[in-house]
């Protein structure tokens, strides 16, 4: 797990797979702020993955509910300007 930063324009960019993919890849620069590594984005593509259910007779949740219920609420962000 590592942090990732957005710039404006790279969330513009790419928004639909920060905001609409559960999985993503991140191309971009380390950066480090006193002694924690972050990477600054600068590619943000979507892993589109294919999850199926195992057992029809038993209704699942869906396996990226907990991951939308997140997108909801803004994160805590450090100003880096």
């Amino acid at each position: 797990m590592t942090n990732v930063i957005v710039r404006t324009d790279v969330y513009d960019r790419y928004r639909a797979a920060v905001r609409g993919e559960a999985f993503v890849l991140v191309r971009g620069k380390l950066a480090k702020d006193d002694g924690t590594v972050n990477v600054l984005a600068e590619e943000v593509l979507g892993l589109q993955s294919d999850i199926r259910k195992v057992d029809d007779a038993r209704p699942t949740p869906h396996a990226y509910s907990f991951l939308r219920a997140m997108r909801r609420v803004a994160p805590d962000s450090k100003d880096w300007g």
